[in-house]
């Protein structure tokens, strides 16, 4: 997971990627595409923001996943024309779909729920 970090003056800036945090505990590898996702969130198309799950730890409570921003996405045709940015706030869901993939993950002890049981629904109440 990276952030990006300004630095330099206001006239001159310089945008860095830097690691949010260093994961030393080992992950339990996944290949988690979106038919698995689905058994794990309450989310579907168009709002399912997970592509793909790679790994996860349920006894540090990690878990690493990936969406890929598309061009031709209708989101960008209007945030903003011209000069595309993806949504802070769907970046905070992006965050929050994965979190419960993880706390999905850990209620059935590291392994994808059965079909035809519901995935639970949580809400993010407060973000600091």
């Amino acid at each position: 997971m990276s952030v990006f970090k300004v630095e330099g003056s206001p006239k001159l800036r310089r945008y860095t990627r830097q690691r949010l945090f260093a994961v030393d505990a080992p992950l339990c590898p996944a290949q988690f595409g979106r038919t698995q996702i689905e058994r794990l969130v309450p989310h579907r198309d168009p709002f399912l923001l997970v592509d793909y799950i790679q790994g996860f730890n349920i006894k540090e409570g990690l878990i690493v996943g990936r969406y890929t921003a598309r061009r031709d996405d209708p989101i960008f045709h209007g945030h903003f024309p011209g000069n595309p940015v993806f949504p802070g706030t769907l970046l905070m869901e992006m965050l929050g779909q994965i979190g419960i993939a993880l706390l999905t993950l850990i209620k059935n002890g590291g392994v994808l729920p059965e079909e035809d049981l519901a995935p639970p629904a949580a809400f993010v109440i407060k973000v600091e």
